[in-house]
């Protein structure tokens, strides 16, 4: 038996969902939703015909739906006037389910989980600490049969409020790479060859588009070693609302294939972007919690004075049309180039391995595993023919360094770490907040202290800067920014608060 809890925007498996430990038996009421794929041969000849690497691998096919607790499931109430609400949903065929909830607004004590029919998979609790006005995305459930659970306790009866628009229904399996690798020049990577292992750590499989599709990013340290959990991937993986994305720890082939039921078991639900650099493609966000200690997450250690023609060797680390870790290698030189009107430099087609759909945001590693650069695509094939591209950290240093080098220390590189980080009573006590949120014309900032404002920076959902102003009063002009979702970073010293903005 497994499970997963998402809390905090961590997601990671214990407990038990609330029916299980009653001894009442509430799949008897359950009527099963059924969505079916529209055409699953025009879905995968649309697959065939798409050869752009940059483009987030899809897996999945994300059902529309506005289902909430008003117009769908079924209500039990328990003895003591509690109550349990289920929502039996079947995707025909499918390998696996993910959710899309539009937004959460959980009261204290209410829970949410997500479990397969056989009660072997499942995720939860989702509770009041992941409410949010914007989307929020889950893991997917092995199987093509997914229940959901909510469970309110009598005395906030009614004030759950929730809705589900997205059901993703996947009709490829991404879990098994054994069919692929009889077909294709991949080379799963091998996390028991100490070379690369730590390095290995930092690459996630992220879940973009409504977790409908997949790309690569890699954790990535700062000079404070402080375990703020940025990530760099491509600016192509941005689909979807960025709360929506679901960052996958430890997908490797160890895990998946001697281990399953704990494949993609550790994530994170949701991040902020901090920055795109437009002239590469590389973004980088933060993802909205930190890693736990036990996760082992790895930080990657990077460098910012890679150089064309340095007759180097170089690793890139993927997952590849979804799967688990694989990676792929490169002896020549390195030489500066375009795609698309990007600004990147050029490998010639990989000697071992090779990159596919799925690899957008994946890490290129040099000799000494520093990370210096992100693949942004190419049209590299298995007959050792083509090139790849990447977005060299040397050239967007400019743009990220006020993040990843707050002591202004680097002039060359930084190592890799394990950060310890800090338990919830070691966190500095500075925080922040604002309201109105939705906001139309103004925002009012308020903090836990009598010190000077914050620096507020704002971004828009493509990693634009919007606004960065540093406030003499606690009332901010909204006036000039259009409707929709934003990232609202407060700034001061070395410490960074991000949250989610809304206007409309």
């Amino acid at each position: 038996m497994v499970s997963a809890v998402c809390s905090q925007a961590q997601i990671e498996r214990e407990g038990t969902p609330v029916s299980w430990n009653i001894g009442q038996n509430l799949s008897q009421h359950n009527i099963w939703q059924t969505y079916v794929l529209p055409d699953i041969n025009v879905l995968l000849a649309e697959d065939a015909a798409n050869t752009d690497k940059s483009i987030p691998f899809r897996f999945a096919f994300a059902h529309n739906v506005s289902l909430s607790t008003t117009n769908s499931g079924n209500w039990t109430n328990l003895h003591n006037g509690d109550r349990i609400w289920t929502l039996a949903i079947e995707c025909v065929d499918a390998y696996s389910i993910g959710i899309i909830f539009e937004y959460m607004n959980l009261p204290r004590g209410g829970k949410i989980y997500l479990y397969s029919e056989d009660h072997r998979d499942y995720i939860g609790p989702i509770t009041a600490s992941d409410n949010r006005i914007a989307q929020l995305g889950t893991t997917h459930i092995s199987g093509a049969r997914l229940i959901i659970e909510y469970y309110e306790p009598y005395a906030y009866r009614g004030d759950g409020d929730f809705k589900i628009n997205y059901i993703s229904h996947a009709y490829r399996n991404i879990g098994d790479a054994s069919e692929i690798m009889t077909e294709t020049c991949l080379e799963l990577f091998n996390t028991s060859v100490t070379t690369g292992r730590n390095t290995s750590a930092s690459v996630l499989r992220m879940l973009v588009d409504n977790g409908q599709r997949v790309a690569t990013a890699t954790l990535i340290n700062n000079t404070g070693n402080n375990g703020m959990p940025y990530v760099l991937t491509s600016s192509t993986a941005m689909i979807g609302q960025p709360s929506s994305w679901v960052f996958q720890f430890g997908v490797t082939n160890s895990n998946c294939y001697i281990q399953p039921v704990t494949c993609g078991a550790l994530a994170i639900c949701g991040a902020y972007v901090v920055r795109t650099d437009e002239q590469t493609g590389v973004t980088l966000l933060r993802l909205r919690s930190q890693p736990k200690n036990d996760w082992s997450a790895y930080y990657s250690g990077w460098k910012i004075t890679e150089t064309e023609n340095t007759n180097s060797n170089y690793q890139c680390i993927q997952h590849a049309l979804g799967l688990p870790q694989s990676h792929c290698f490169y002896f020549s030189d390195a030489e500066t180039s375009d795609l698309n009107g990007l600004s990147t430099y050029r490998m010639t087609a990989p000697l071992l391995g090779g990159t596919f759909d799925g690899s957008t945001g994946s890490p290129l590693f040099d000799e000494e595993m520093n990370l210096v650069g992100i693949f942004i695509g190419g049209d590299s094939d298995c007959s050792d023919s083509g090139n790849d591209h990447f977005g060299m950290i040397s050239t967007s240093w400019t743009k990220f360094r006020e993040y990843l080098d707050p002591r202004q220390i680097v002039s060359d590189k930084l190592e890799g770490a394990y950060p310890i980080v800090a338990s919830d009573d070691q966190v500095s006590n500075w925080d922040v907040s604002f309201f109105p949120n939705p906001a139309k014309n103004w925002i009012y900032i308020q903090t836990n202290d009598d010190f000077s404002l914050p620096e507020v920076v704002i971004h828009d959902a493509a990693g634009r800067c919007v606004m960065n102003v540093k406030p003499q009063v606690p009332t901010i002009d909204m006036g000039g920014l259009p409707e929709g979702f934003y990232t609202i970073t407060f700034k001061r010293n070395d410490q960074v608060i991000s949250k989610s903005l809304l206007i409309r």
